[in-house]
């Protein structure tokens, strides 16, 4: 398999700092009446330049999400075509654990979660942080099956692949949802931002 970033010294700066807000933007965008939105919904070409640092995981057991699709910059950081990989590829292993709770949070409360992580560092791999968030979207069953994620990171890349550490635990965000809330007014996503093309795995 040839990998996307296999033993490459690069640099990697955010290209939009206000990404993961947009992108939640766009997700309350999806479902204005206050619900959770459905992975039916979603559009790639909405999400314009937003879509190189974003991704859909889906719960496949307690704990664990794999990623079906992810942006390009997603992919320079593993160093090889992210879809079907596990969200936890993106960790050490002594963090996992960790994950794996915060995925739970994310899809069975249900919460919005931001994490803010810190790249492990070694030779060839220099300072990089990142935050990953995800937000959680309804399947044709109405079950919590799938996140729409987004991961930005702030540095060189260096030697993929990356792996990182989760920050200090009150520094994690969640935001808990209801899967039937009132009905709320949210403001529309703006339109008009360059639609990138992308196969997306619907399933």
């Amino acid at each position: 398999m040839k990998r996307a970033s296999d033993s490459i010294d690069s640099d990697f700066t955010v290209t939009n700092p206000t990404a993961l807000v947009d992108l939640q933007a766009y997700w309350h965008s999806l479902a204005p009446d206050g619900r959770i939105p459905r992975r039916s919904d979603l559009d790639p070409a909405c999400l314009g330049e937003l879509i190189e640092d974003a991704m859909i995981v889906e719960r496949v057991a307690p704990g664990v999400a794999r990623m079906r699709v992810a942006g390009q910059r997603i992919a320079a950081l593993v160093g090889a075509e992210p879809r079907g990989m596990p969200l936890s590829v993106l960790f050490e292993a002594a963090d996992r654990g960790r994950l794996a709770t915060q995925v739970e949070i994310a899809f069975k409360m249900p919460s919005i979660v931001e994490l803010p992580l810190e790249g492990v560092r070694g030779l060839g791999r220099p300072a990089l942080s990142a935050r990953l968030l995800l937000l959680p979207m309804r399947d044709e069953f109405d079950r919590v099956s799938r996140c729409l994620g987004a991961m930005v990171a702030d540095g060189r890349v260096g030697r993929a692949p990356r792996q990182f550490k989760l920050c200090a635990e009150d520094r994690i965000r969640h935001e808990p949802l209801h899967l039937d809330p009132p009905e709320t007014a949210r403001a529309p996503f703006a339109k008009g931002r360059p639609a990138l093309r992308l196969v997306v795995d619907n399933a």
